[in-house]
């Protein structure tokens, strides 16, 4: 019989996979003959150990056969019942393991600390039996070896060393940058580029060279694209759902951009499709993503703010966590929304992808963490009393290389809100086109930064390039029908929707 703890384990499963796993749990110790079918559907598989039923992301069962092609071990028993198994991954290569489906599908009920039941077949054919041995935790994956923990009769499961075992998930980086070789074309053409750092991308074009055109035609299906990553060798610790973002241009300015993202994404076997153009006219592909999950950054990221050095080895990856990705995501949609113009499909877009990549929602996080940031040095600079003569003066001395953080009072802030927290300041907070000034029930006052050269057009984070405005102007500034007749350091004249502004852009007044 189903204990109590097996039935708080799969209690939030679908009512077919509930099923599946009682039968498990009811029948374990005894044997049977081929359990393929039962009431509860499909159990297990005759042409693979791990079984995945289409209806769920999770294994079902695994089966170890009499003459079994991996090197499974036996289970293991103790005195309380319990017991340990180490099963074998589907693919003799650990390094692979998450290019198969079925491994990918055990990691998922690791993760997701959702059982499976286990058979093992103790007689041949042609009256080949099993022994059920009932349901177990996938307690962890070592060198290519799944570790399965066994449920006693009365429910308890042991995790080796008693304690809780080590959680993959949260441990092991989930997401991934990779360095791809400049393309002009935006990924979605061949391109040879002259500069490459290799002789053979100097000659061919790269295999990711298609990697954002998302209809190649008879590679790509309605919902996955697939693309390719030079590596030596693939990385061990990665599987859906991570994300892949890519890394490119390093040559060109000096610290690199990050120009787009695989969602969902997972390694595959090394694929080689016809396709004109490639040395020996074959296309390689090596990695595979949910096509809904994945995207060509509008506004291609400077890597430079997120790493003094570069992000990625010439050819190959680094694992990131979900700090990182995290960033990356909320400085591109608020890159988006900075450019302005027809960006709803894709902020959208990218704001589903921040929230499978993160696990937080965009709409309650995200929106005013600049703007906090912001008002945190403006805090931290009027207590500290700081000169508006020496804020000009350090705005002056700012540099586009200059680090991308800073610290202030042993907390780190992004280098572009202390410029604009200082320019608010200077600007008394008051738009520099109609000198609204917002004040808030706190007793502080409300502004907004529009950049002049928008980051879509690689606009700079210098004073500059930066407008103080109260909110209605912003959006018209970067919305509407903007002519500049003027555009000088100190000062910029343009037309707006038909009016004529002029605008001072000094630090200080004489």
């Amino acid at each position: 019989m189903a204990t109590a703890n097996d039935e708080k384990m799969i209690a939030g499963l679908p009512t077919q996979h509930q099923a599946a796993l009682r039968w498990f749990s009811e029948n374990a110790g005894g044997e049977c003959q081929w359990p393929g079918s039962s009431p509860a559907g499909l159990l297990a598989s005759r042409a693979k150990g791990i079984y995945k039923p289409r209806w769920s992301k999770y294994a079902l069962s695994v089966r170890q056969a009499v003459n079994s092609p991996y090197p499974n071990l036996e289970p293991s028993p103790r005195a309380d019942g319990t017991w340990a198994y180490s099963y074998f991954q589907e693919g003799k290569d650990p390094h692979l393991r998450d290019s198969r489906y079925t491994n990918r599908a055990l990691v998922a009920c690791w993760h997701d600390r959702v059982p499976i039941g286990v058979l093992k077949q103790v007689s041949g054919r042609p009256k080949a039996r099993y022994r059920v041995l009932g349901l177990a935790l996938v307690t962890g994956w070592k060198k290519g070896y799944f570790l399965l923990e066994g449920f006693s009769p009365s429910g308890t499961v042991n995790h080796g060393d008693g304690t809780r075992a080590q959680d993959w998930s949260r441990t092991a980086p989930k997401h991934l940058i990779a360095n791809i070789t400049w393309n002009r074309h935006g990924w979605r053409n061949l391109y040879v580029d002259p500069r490459a750092g290799h002789r053979y991308a100097r000659k061919y074009p790269g295999h990711e060279s298609l990697n954002f055109d998302f209809s190649k035609k008879g590679i790509d299906t309605a919902d996955e694209v697939y693309g390719h990553i030079a590596w030596t060798r693939p990385p061990a610790k990665f599987g859906p759902p991570g994300f892949i973002f890519f890394y490119s241009r390093n040559l060109d300015t000096g610290g690199g951009e990050i120009v787009g993202v695989y969602g969902n994404a997972r390694i595959t076997d090394r694929r080689k499709v016809p396709c004109s153009g490639f040395h020996n006219n074959v296309l390689e592909l090596n990695v595979a993503a949910q096509k809904s999950l994945s995207m060509l950054f509008p506004v291609p990221l400077r890597a430079s703010r997120y790493s003094n050095g570069r992000l990625v080895p010439q050819c190959g990856f680094t694992y990131i966590g979900k700090t990182l990705a995290d960033g990356i995501l909320r400085d591109e949609i608020h890159a988006l929304h900075t450019a302005g113009g027809p960006r709803l499909p894709e902020l959208q877009k990218l704001k589903n992808i921040y929230s499978l990549a993160t696990g937080k929602n965009y709409q309650d996080d995200y929106q005013d963490d600049d703007l906090q940031q912001q008002e945190e040095i403006v805090g931290h600079l009027q207590i500290q009393k700081v000169s508006r003569q020496s804020i000009a003066e350090e705005l002056r001395r700012l540099r586009p290389t200059d680090p991308q953080t800073v610290t202030i009072r042993a907390k780190a802030y992004k280098r572009d809100n202390k410029t604009i927290a200082q320019l608010k300041i200077l600007r008394g907070f008051k738009c520099q086109l109609c000198q609204t000034q917002i004040r808030k029930r706190n007793g502080g006052f409300y502004a907004e930064a529009a950049h002049i050269t928008p980051k879509s057009r690689r606009g700079l984070e210098m004073p500059d390039n930066i407008l103080i405005l109260c909110p209605n102007h912003h959006k018209e500034f970067d919305l509407g029908d903007r002519k500049i007749t003027s555009r000088l350091q100190e000062k910029i004249e343009f037309y707006l929707n038909g009016r004529f502004f002029k605008v001072d852009l000094r630090l200080l007044r004489q």
